[in-house]
């Protein structure tokens, strides 16, 4: 019994030691990764954080992606990442030129999301090797628990846990956490038919809604040289998107 779709029983032959082996290679970068991100939004607006993660991120993806399953992407692609890569140089550059922050605050600004994007890189890639054994949701399974016993043990070691919280801070949470769920079962679901590095630069679609999230919630409002430098990144993901639309629609 074995089925390539996502949320569907492969049944136990399915489950390999290699590729329980594998799902925890993947929570390890994947949990350090999540850590670096969330510390990044401390020192500059989640919009922008993510911005120069996901436009950093398939250069990334796309240079393990090949090293270690030999997966190549055409020229078409390369030229999306590469002009996403360009956005991301701009808006680090805006935000050194326009930052009253001390210098020590203004490089982690922007080392944290690129050390972020580095991080995610060899997740995805192992990612999309694990789908190949199993299901979706069973590898998010084994790679959840192991992050949540440890997410417990390292709150309990270094600080005090919040149980008690608003209404509004409780909804939140449980947005956060229904929302990466949901985001990651359709990633995990692109990653069984589509290359690791096109499949991280697809998700850069995202950036203009955090982007108006920012402002709708914690009225942040980028400057326009910032948006010249996410229009980048939204216009080279466009790029790779509409490529490999009509790859599969030749096939």
């Amino acid at each position: 019994m074995q089925k390539d779709q996502i949320g569907q029983s492969r049944g136990p032959e399915a489950v390999t030691v290699g590729a329980c082996a594998q799902t925890g290679d993947w929570a390890n970068p994947h949990n350090v990764a999540t850590t670096l991100m969330y510390l990044s939004f401390t020192y500059a607006a989640p919009g922008i954080a993510f911005g120069i993660i996901q436009g950093s991120m398939p250069l990334f993806t796309a240079c393990i992606g090949f090293i270690f399953l030999k997966e190549k992407i055409g020229i078409i692609p390369w030229c999306g990442i590469s002009i996403s890569v360009i956005g991301v140089a701009l808006v680090s550059i805006m935000m050194a030129n326009q930052s009253t922050d001390s210098t020590h605050v203004l490089v982690v600004s922007i080392v944290l999301p690129l050390a972020t994007a580095f991080a995610k890189g060899p997740g995805m890639v192992v990612a999309r090797a694990i789908v190949k054994d199993m299901s979706g949701i069973t590898m998010l399974l084994y790679s959840t628990l192991p992050g949540t016993v440890a997410q417990l043990i390292l709150t309990y070691s270094f600080e005090t846990p919040v149980w008690v919280m608003s209404t509004e801070t409780a909804g939140y949470v449980a947005g956060l956490g229904l929302s990466k769920d949901l985001a990651m079962l359709f990633f995990v679901a692109v990653l069984t038919v589509e290359k690791a590095a096109i499949a991280v630069a697809l998700r850069t679609l995202v950036i203009p809604l955090t982007i108006l999230l920012d402002y709708l919630i914690l009225s942040k409002v980028p400057t326009v040289l910032k948006w010249a430098g996410i229009f980048l990144v939204v216009i080279g993901t466009i790029v790779v998107a509409i490529h490999t639309w009509w790859t599969h629609h030749e096939d």
